[in-house]
């Protein structure tokens, strides 16, 4: 039987001095954003009229669930649908985040409600999982990963935009940690490969590294200085991406346009590569490759050599996104093929990373479309979105 840490459960002390952005400041930010990160608020204690909608679901009264999939005329290639479980399992708030297990017997999505639902491959809802609110209002969790430690499948953590990082067990259900972040919307967490570490993210631009044994505070990283002495001017806006690289280096992106390489022996940003605008679980990394997924019409996804920081050319992975705004992208165990998904067409999409060509794809989803994962095998796709969209899909 898994044991329950005992971990603090008191807020960490703030990192240093660090720069904040008034209510006015910050709704106009969200305004302006992408519809998916509008539900993302920080509660407050006067009455508020609930979080934004996003844009594609109707004001007012709960927006419709998808329709059901038309197999014929929008799956092309090597996609093919496996099951549309969103509309039987789970209600219309978005799917922020999906993730399988390491063994990928399980998978996991978040919701714009603050619930974590946990299936088996196949589909099937084995457990709903609600996170810790400080209120009854219902705020997102926008990013989940299973702890890839062997023997610690069942473990899940969650980032929550009410200023949280919580560890939930998939198999009881049970609160394991929860770990409060004043004055901060948390949008990611990710593990270390060793699962001794993880980082969170999120409105106030801070890395936060934390040791997993005992929940604690190791650093907050903001800006630095690379390796020829020039300053790094740290995250300028809200972080959506966080990825740890190895146990010393993470990876961050978010709506300044920027990814940020931090190293947590110096605790510090040593390296920026400028282009993406990040909203999403928008990074993958292959051979020395960073793939990263953009909310922009013009270029929608990015490579970058992983040890020198520089720009490689992905014109030919461009032709095929038409006007689409990517929020999520990954690449398949092989490494040969890119999976991306994206809103303003609606579409999932699989490209060979050499080559630039479609494998697969599905059109004109009936909403937009905001996470993916790959499962350890290759063979399943899962995606998620607006309106409780969550479907698996045969590769």
């Amino acid at each position: 039987m898994l044991k329950e840490k005992k971990w603090a459960k008191k807020a960490p002390k703030p990192v240093g001095k660090l720069p904040s952005l008034s209510r006015k400041t910050s709704d106009a930010l969200i305004a302006a954003s992408e519809p998916h990160a509008q539900t993302c608020r920080t509660p407050e204690p006067e009455k508020v009229n609930g979080p934004v909608k996003p844009a594609s679901a109707p004001s007012g009264k709960r927006s419709r669930p998808p329709p059901k999939y038309a197999t014929g005329e929008r799956l092309e290639g090597c996609l093919k649908l496996k099951v549309a479980i969103g509309q039987k399992t789970v209600n219309t708030e978005t799917a922020f985040s999906v993730r399988f297990s390491l063994d990928g017997k399980l998978f996991a999505s978040s919701f714009g409600d603050g619930s974590v639902h946990i299936f088996n491959a196949n589909g099937v809802l084995q457990r709903k999982l609600k996170t810790t609110m400080l209120k009854a209002e219902a705020l997102p969790c926008t990013s989940v990963r299973f702890c890839p430690k062997k023997g610690g499948k069942s473990i899940v953590l969650c980032a929550c935009s009410n200023g949280s990082v919580q560890h939930l067990d998939a198999g009881t259900g049970l609160q394991v940690n929860t770990i409060w972040e004043t004055g901060n919307e948390v949008l990611v967490a990710d593990f270390s490969p060793d699962s001794s570490q993880f980082v969170s993210a999120g409105s106030d631009r801070v890395v936060r590294i934390y040791d997993e044994e005992k929940g604690q505070l190791i650093i907050g990283m903001q800006s630095g200085f690379d390796h020829t002495g020039r300053a790094t001017a740290g995250h300028s806006n809200r972080i959506y991406a966080a990825k740890f690289c190895d146990r010393s280096i993470v990876l961050t992106g978010g709506w300044d346009k920027t990814i940020q390489v931090h190293d947590t022996r110096t605790g510090r940003a040593v390296r920026t590569m400028f282009g993406p605008h990040v909203s999403g679980d928008a990074f993958d990394l292959r051979n020395n490759v960073l793939l990263a997924a953009s909310c922009d019409r013009v270029k929608q996804l990015w490579n970058f050599d992983y040890g020198s920081g520089r720009e490689i050319d992905a014109d030919h992975l461009q032709a095929s996104l038409g006007d689409s705004h990517l929020y999520s992208c990954k690449y398949a165990p092989n490494g040969t093929t890119i999976w991306a998904v994206g809103t303003r067409p609606n579409i999932i999409l699989g490209l060979d990373s050499k080559r630039g060509t479609v494998v697969g794809r599905y059109c004109d989803s009936p909403t937009g479309l905001f996470c993916v994962d790959i499962a350890p095998d290759g063979k399943t796709l899962a995606a998620g979105g607006s309106s409780g969209t969550l479907s698996l899909f045969q590769i």
